[in-house]
């Protein structure tokens, strides 16, 4: 719970013993300002830390010893620990006793037993389970202790080790690997969206590119980059969607996007890599069906979200963020519709003058992260936008700018336009302080 929700949950209480609210306004202010389920605070994260590391203690210790144990103490040992664990935790739940950390804790503590007992049992019955399969296997108990629970530090758990199963077999046997980021999709990410919690949602979305990328980078090649583009794009569509539904912690997701949306970006804008991209289309199978696929879903998702923003009657903001987002939303979705075109196109647009094209379109994107973040009092927004005008100029200051004098008025109007965003930030911030007064 963050120090607003704390004031705001002790002012309710007082307000309606001193009759300002009834009931039901109480009620209607406490769904209109709900509290997230981002319980990840940092006692909880020193105790899940703690409770890794002293099962990994106690692991150790009866490896040591496990020669000398029977095979029925061995059992005994592991299936004790797991129900010991487990049981414990749900003993202080449903009693009320113990804090969420220490129940978290222990949670913890006997999914990293259930690890442990996958590779202890193999060893008692003398049969031998492949090294990431079995971190699969792991992965799979933590993810369902997750959705059981519900639990955010299971959730984590789980990414992790589906994370690490995915890329050890990728390294491996030298094979793609649809599988790890399939699980991140369908298993975490809805998981994250149904607690709220943002750690879930950004670590999520950013596993899923990582793993897409890595696992079927031998089979794409040059392709990968529409593949991330188009899904990157995507994923910043969930700023806009968020927004409109209510959800703000859905922009987790959307900055994940705008990482690799923007660096991607740049990477169109320069001629040498359009060169080598256009009129090279996706050959094969896979990279036909990846390349549609990704097309198709981040498309699909800046469709959803503008439709959700035009339709919400719930989305009271202001003309200027609104507007804003909006046309963010079509800027990004007619550079996928452009950047669709480059592979199939040896006649599409000469490589210099998509250079040209992309650096404009950067620079437009990053003037709208600007206006958003000012209109929505985000530091975070305006330096990021702030990040990609300073980008753009900077990287394309030798190529795009022959004269010296060109180079100065770049500079000039860059820090013209920096005194700008700061003269924005503060009209906005006044307004804001006006209309709260």
């Amino acid at each position: 719970m963050s120090r607003h929700h704390r004031w705001l949950a002790g002012e309710l209480g007082a307000w309606q013993a001193e009759g300002l609210i009834d009931a039901r306004q109480l009620n209607t202010l406490r769904e209109r300002y709900p509290v997230a389920a981002e319980v990840f605070s940092g006692r909880l994260m020193l105790s899940a830390l703690g409770a890794v590391i002293f099962g990994l203690g106690v692991i150790l210790h009866f490896a040591y010893n496990w020669d000398d144990m029977s095979k029925l103490a061995k059992l005994a040992i592991i299936i004790g620990s797991l129900i010991a664990s487990h049981g414990a935790a749900y003993g202080l739940s449903v009693r009320g006793r113990g804090s969420q950390a220490s129940i978290e804790s222990l949670h913890l503590l006997g999914t990293m037993f259930f690890g442990a007992g996958i590779w202890l049992i193999s060893q008692i019955y003398q049969f031998e389970i492949p090294y990431p399969g079995a971190l699969l296997v792991w992965g799979l108990g933590a993810l369902a202790v997750a959705w059981a629970l519900p639990s955010i530090p299971q959730g984590l758990m789980a990414l992790t080790l589906i994370s690490a199963w995915c890329l050890s077999d990728v390294e491996i046997h030298s094979s793609a690997n649809y599988l790890g980021a399939t699980l991140v999709a369908i298993g975490i990410l809805p998981l994250g969206i149904w607690r709220r919690s943002k750690t879930i949602l950004f670590l999520g979305a950013a596993a899923f590119l990582v793993l897409l990328t890595v696992g079927v980078a031998r089979e794409l090649d040059e392709q990968m980059i529409y593949v991330a583009f188009f899904l990157a794009a995507g994923f910043s569509s969930f700023s806009l969607l968020g927004r409109a539904s209510g959800r703000p912690e859905l922009a987790s997701i959307a900055v994940v996007g705008q990482i690799v949306f923007v660096p991607a970006l740049l990477v169109f804008s320069f001629e040498r890599p359009m060169r080598e991209l256009i009129g090279h289309p996706p050959e094969s199978g896979i990279q036909q069906a990846l390349f549609a696929s990704s097309f198709v879903v981040g498309l699909g998702l800046l469709g959803v979200a503008m439709a959700r923003s035009v339709r919400s009657e719930k989305n009271k903001v202001r003309a200027t963020e609104r507007w804003s987002s909006r046309l963010q939303v079509v800027v990004i979705a007619t550079l996928v519709l452009v950047v669709s075109l480059i592979p199939f196109g040896n006649q599409l647009a000469d490589p210099q003058h998509m250079a040209w094209l992309f650096s404009f379109m950067l620079l437009a994107h990053g003037v709208l992260m600007i206006l958003l973040g000012a209109s929505r009092q985000s530091r975070l927004g305006v330096t990021a936008g702030c990040i990609s005008v300073i980008a753009v100029t900077l990287v394309r200051f030798i190529d795009l700018f022959e004269s010296l004098l060109s180079r100065s008025l770049a500079f000039l109007l860059l820090g013209l336009g920096f005194f700008a965003v700061g003269a924005i930030y503060k009209r906005f911030q006044l307004r804001t302080e006006v209309n709260h007064a």
